[in-house]
């Protein structure tokens, strides 16, 4: 009993390491006045999901190698974060030189709690599409009630890879799809669309009488439109947020928003599980 706590301990502490690692990266593709940054992130999350176990070792050895030879020097040379690195110096410069400094953009800089109200429906968004996705899965589907094939040879393979990896399959291309039909999204039809998410809910009632293929099927849509969604709404930024610093800002509320709904999702599955609710 007690190694099983320091496990999942160990795995609470490394998962919130990511956790951190990766809002930084939100935050600095929130520079870009372009979606394609955050999409990139996006397809990036989509990609370990598919790859991690296979890839993992190689990915991590070729990042840190790209990262501190390559990346590094190419960066600081894009528009955005060359400003972000030359307001950093002259804060500095004003801090402890008392220098009189251009501060560029720094003009116009909204407080958090506007931006939290120009971005209420996009936060929402990301929250509920999130929620709903780890509320449902995996351990619901995990636990249908299989059939055919998944019933015999097949059962030890019913949850993994069937059902974590067709959902992570969807959700890669539903971000991938995200450059293509990002610019037909408005918040509304973000907003309709994660509430029609909701539909999924049935999946908590009929796992045992669906047929595992036609479950399969709505793992898939379900991926692809979380992966969709959670991608387009950090791409649509609304056109009042202008300026470095309150893009940055933004991207790293949406992070908030993103990683807020994930915990929800899963402590409300957790709960109902170790309630039998469901």
């Amino acid at each position: 009993f007690k190694n099983k706590i320091l496990l999942i301990i160990a795995f609470a502490s490394v998962d919130a390491l990511g956790t951190l690692t990766e809002s930084l990266l939100f935050g600095i593709a929130g520079l870009f006045q372009t979606g394609s940054f955050t999409q990139a992130a996006q397809v990036g999350s989509g990609m370990a999901g598919v790859l991690n176990v296979s890839a993992n070792t190689i990915i991590r050895l070729i990042v840190l190698l790209i990262h501190t030879i390559y990346v590094y020097y190419r960066l600081i040379h894009i528009p955005p974060v060359n400003i972000k690195i030359n307001q950093q110096i002259a804060l500095f410069q004003q801090e402890k030189l008392q220098d009189i400094v251009d501060l560029h953009s720094l003009e116009n800089e909204l407080s958090d709690w506007k931006l939290i109200i120009i971005l209420k429906t996009h936060l929402f968004v990301q929250f509920y599409v999130l929620f709903l996705t780890l509320l449902l899965w995996p351990g619901i589907p995990c636990s249908a009630s299989t059939n055919g094939w998944f019933n015999s040879g097949g059962k030890l393979w019913w949850c993994s890879p069937f059902i974590i990896g067709t959902f992570n399959l969807g959700d890669l291309i539903g971000r991938t799809l995200a450059i293509k039909v990002h610019e037909y999204f408005s918040e509304k039809i973000c907003l309709v669309c994660a509430l029609l998410r909701s539909l999924f809910i049935i999946i908590i009632f009929y796992r045992h009488t669906i047929d595992n293929t036609l479950l399969l099927c709505l793992i898939i849509i379900m991926g692809v439109t979380n992966g969709l969604l959670a991608t387009v709404t950090f791409m649509v930024r609304p056109n009042s947020i202008v300026g470095m610093n309150n893009c940055e800002r933004a991207a790293y509320l949406m992070t908030a928003a993103l990683y807020f709904g994930i915990a929800s999702g899963s402590i409300v599955a957790a709960i109902l599980s170790i309630t039998h609710l469901i």
